[in-house]
Parts: C-alpha cells; structure tokens; sequence
C-alpha cells in the first residue's frame, strides 16, 4: 500500500486511547496494533486482512448429526485502502 492511512489511524487511535487512560496507567504500557496482519512474504508489506469466520455441522452416514461443529476461518487481503480508497499495488508473478 502506498498511502500511510492503515499507520495514521492506529496513530490517531492510540492518541484517543492515551487520553482517557486513568492517572494511575502507565502511558509507557500501552500497547496498540492491527489484529489479523500479516507479513507477506511477496511484497515484503505488513498489511491488514478482514477475516471470515464459518461454521457447520457434519452427518454422520446413518443420518445423525455430529455432536460437535466444525469452525474454521479464512482470511481476505484488501485491494483497495478500507480509509482513502486507493488501490493497493501488487507485484507481478
């Protein structure tokens, strides 16, 4: 990603965050990040993925259900910046 939108909002959210912690916080404990980034090995690039949660229930041959659901979940890269709407370079294969 060329724009700086993804570092600039968690900047802006750790500002917010540091203003309301109580006086007996220690400001040098506090600890911001993305959840569900990713390093990629491609690019090099730290990016951000929104991810996709899915369950479901298997049978079992005779009809019956199994007791317990199989979870799992995926990931997806973004194309475009979810804050400016700029496209996100990929490098060609």
């Amino acid at each position: 990603m060329t724009c700086d939108c993804l570092s600039k909002s968690l900047a802006n959210v750790t500002s917010h965050i540091e203003k309301g912690l109580p006086n007996n916080a220690l400001d040098s404990s506090l600890l911001t990040r993305w959840e569900n980034s990713s390093f990629r090995l491609d690019t090099g690039k730290s990016e951000v993925m929104l991810p996709v949660r899915y369950e479901y229930q298997k049978q079992k041959v005779c009809g019956e259900l199994y007791k317990n659901k199989t979870k799992g979940h995926v990931n997806i890269a973004m194309t475009f910046c979810p804050m400016c709407g700029e496209k996100i370079e990929r490098e060609a294969e």
